[in-house]
């Protein structure tokens, strides 16, 4: 099963935030794991907001950093491009949705993912409203 991972999800996987458990058994299920282009950029920038705020240490910045990089080795990173970027833009005309998150809605779509998961709402409407089979991980 390819599965498409947005950075809320995807950060998940790295941290003891509420719905790790959902986004570990999407893990299990994949055959191939995508995602978007800008991926890497959102997750280091939330990692790099705990550190700053004192929420995680340096060794645990580190740790991420590794981990991340180590992951996305084997995981299908989806080019930008003028089909991914078009994608995008009908995810934005369904929903009300930023730039950023339309883009690993776009990503997805183009990837052929067989289920896009997301802990955002809004990105879970936007995929949903252009048929992408989603889930979206609950958190409290």
């Amino acid at each position: 099963m390819r599965i498409a991972f947005d950075s809320s999800a995807i950060f998940k996987r790295y941290s003891r935030e509420d719905g790790r458990d959902e986004v570990a058994a999407a893990f299990e299920k994949a055959t191939a794991i995508c995602v978007a282009p800008h991926l890497r950029l959102e997750v280091l920038t939330s990692a790099s907001r705990l550190r700053r705020d004192a929420l995680v240490d340096e060794a645990g910045y580190q740790w991420l950093v590794k981990q991340l990089a180590d992951d996305l080795l084997s995981w299908e990173v989806m080019p930008f491009s003028r089909a991914v970027e078009d994608a995008s833009l009908r995810a934005v005309e369904a929903v009300r949705v930023r730039a950023m998150d339309a883009l690993h809605v776009g990503a997805a779509i183009m990837a052929r993912a067989d289920l896009f998961v997301t802990a955002d709402p809004r990105q879970a409407q936007a995929s949903r409203a252009l048929n992408l089979p989603t889930q979206l991980v609950t958190v409290a």
